[in-house]
C-alpha cells in the first residue's frame, strides 16, 4: 500500500508505504462483488451497469477508501470494503507526519468517520433502520 503526498503543482513530493499490506483480490471474490453490485437491476443507470459487467478481473484490491489528516499532520486510511464485505469493524491505518506507518485504529462497525482530532474521532453511527446519530468516540495517543 502506499500513498503520495504531490505537491500544489502536482509534483510527486513524497511516497509512504505499509509494506506487506494485504491487496490480494481472488477471481472468485471479485465475482461476488460484482454480483453484489448488480444484484439491484433498478438502482444502477445502463452505462454503470454494462461498465461492470464489462470489467476484467483485478488481481488487486484498492488499498484505501477514505483519507483523513489529524492536527499533528498524521494521515489516517479508511480501508477499501466491498459491497459484500460490510457490517464489522474497520481498520484504519494511521502513517505518522514522517510517513512512518504508526499501526491500526479499529473503529466500529457502522461509524463513518468524519473529523479525527487529537483526542477524539467524530462520527456518524447508524443504527439498524439507517437513522444517522452523531457519536464522538475519545482517541488515546501513547
Amino acid at each position: 500500500m502506499q500513498v503520495e503526498e504531490l505537491t500544489a503543482d502536482g509534483v510527486s513530493a513524497r511516497i509512504f508505504r505499509i509494506p506487506g499490506y494485504p491487496l490480494e483480490l481472488s477471481a472468485a471474490a471479485f465475482e461476488r462483488e460484482r454480483e453484489a453490485r448488480l444484484a439491484a437491476p433498478d438502482e444502477l443507470p445502463p452505462m454503470i451497469r454494462e461498465f461492470y459487467q464489462d470489467l476484467p478481473v483485478p488481481d488487486r484490491r484498492p488499498a484505501y477508501a477514505d483519507v483523513k489528516v489529524d492536527p499533528t499532520g498524521a494521515i489516517w486510511l479508511g480501508p477499501f470494503v466491498g459491497p459484500n464485505e460490510g457490517g464489522g469493524p474497520e481498520t484504519w491505518q494511521v502513517l505518522g507526519p514522517d510517513g512512518a506507518w504508526l499501526g491500526g485504529v479499529e473503529i466500529p462497525a457502522d461509524f463513518s468517520v468524519m473529523e479525527i482530532g487529537m483526542d477524539f474521532v467524530l462520527g456518524v453511527y447508524g443504527d439498524e433502520l439507517d437513522v444517522e446519530y452523531p457519536r464522538m468516540l475519545r482517541l488515546s495517543r501513547n
